[in-house]
């Protein structure tokens, strides 16, 4: 929320939560009003998954100051957990906003895409993936279990990548990653 007003070099800014991955090089086409981000439908609604964001700061800093009005509103008269952040952007901007392709926002239970650039483990996170597979719900709430079961493979294709990056074991050479990214 607080990025236009922190950034006072660039005119866009490419947000993401951190539970995202990086497979390519994000290359939007499209010029980005307010927010490019990625459209999904939800109970029939057209929404967006604010966890990968291209920001247009220039028109987010101008309209900062009611912003925060309608979030400090929202927060102290209809608040209701959790996706706070997720809530405020969709209210605020669902019908101003560049769409983005899906690549640039590709979740794991969309299952494998060699063309996704940036993979956000939206919704069950690569530990939880993992523990489904070996059968270990435990406490992981019962939606989370839904969307792993949507694709399991995909989850376990993208956990793999996940867990070689976080040892350093990947690059351009790794069999896993060449086959997401162009030669």
């Amino acid at each position: 929320m607080d990025i236009p007003i922190l950034e006072t070099r660039d005119d866009f800014v490419l947000y993401t939560d951190v539970d995202v991955i990086f497979l390519k090089h994000p290359e939007l086409k499209e010029p980005v009003d307010i927010l490019g981000v990625v459209p999904e439908e939800r109970d029939g609604a057209i929404m967006f998954n604010n966890g990968v964001m291209v920001m247009n700061v220039p028109a987010l800093r101008a309209d900062h100051a009611s912003f925060v009005a309608a979030i400090r509103a929202r927060v102290l008269n209809d608040f209701k957990y959790p996706a706070h952040d997720q809530a405020s952007y969709n209210r605020r901007y669902r019908k101003r906003f560049t769409e983005m392709p899906r690549s640039l926002n590709w979740r794991p239970y969309w299952g494998r895409n060699a063309d996704a650039a940036i993979v956000h483990f939206h919704g069950p996170k690569a530990d939880q993936a993992r523990a489904l597979e070996r059968g270990e719900a435990g406490d992981i709430h019962p939606p989370l279990q839904a969307l792993w079961q949507s694709d399991p493979e995909g989850y376990r294709y993208y956990c793999e990548i996940y867990e070689d990056l976080e040892r350093g074991e990947i690059g351009q050479s790794s069999g896993r990653l060449s086959e997401t990214t162009p030669r």
